[in-house]
């Protein structure tokens, strides 16, 4: 799978879920409800053959480390503050046997 394929993956998530990323980024979605909402829409975009042929598993699979990604620098704040100290940047990295994601 070629970077342009995941980036477009990543693309499709952030145009499904991106106001729910930031319902949860402002503290008004926890992960379950935020991951329902997501859940829901990207199953009603992948029937209705709206994700340029991408599959509802996949796409799912990285809002919901994006929404857990973002629900765990809210709970554990001082620890990515420690790691911005030592000069560490944290990225989002989700990856499976096939495929890996950063964003």
């Amino acid at each position: 799978m070629s970077l342009n394929a995941i980036e477009q993956k990543i693309q499709i998530v952030k145009n499904l879920i991106g106001n729910i990323l930031d319902e949860v980024q402002n503290g008004n979605f926890g992960y379950i409800l935020a991951t329902g909402y997501a859940r829901i829409r990207i199953l009603k975009t992948v029937i209705a053959n709206k994700t340029d042929g991408n599959g509802y598993r996949i796409l799912s699979r990285i809002a919901f480390y994006a929404i857990r990604d973002i629900r765990d620098k809210q709970l554990r704040l001082d620890a990515y503050i420690k790691l911005e100290e030592k000069g560490i940047t944290y990225r989002c990295n989700y990856s499976s046997s096939k495929h890996q994601y950063e964003y």
